[in-house]
């Protein structure tokens, strides 16, 4: 997976944070194509940070369904 997912978060984020998130998201492809039905579609995945400048961004709520 690209880097470029992040948009201009990458300039934000530590590198480590970046990095895992692509490890993550390699992961869930796999499972999407070993046939586990996943949403959003993979390239919904981190949409948010492509949508949404940094400095637009006042906080940050992380949360865990």
């Amino acid at each position: 997976m690209d880097t470029q997912i992040f948009g201009t978060w990458q300039n934000v984020l530590p590198s480590s944070a970046c990095h895992k998130a692509i490890e993550l998201a390699d992961k869930v492809q796999n499972m999407r194509d070993s046939g586990t039905a996943i949403y959003p579609a993979q390239e919904n995945l981190f949409a948010a940070l492509r949508l949404t400048a940094p400095e637009r961004v006042r906080c940050v709520i992380l949360g865990q369904d």
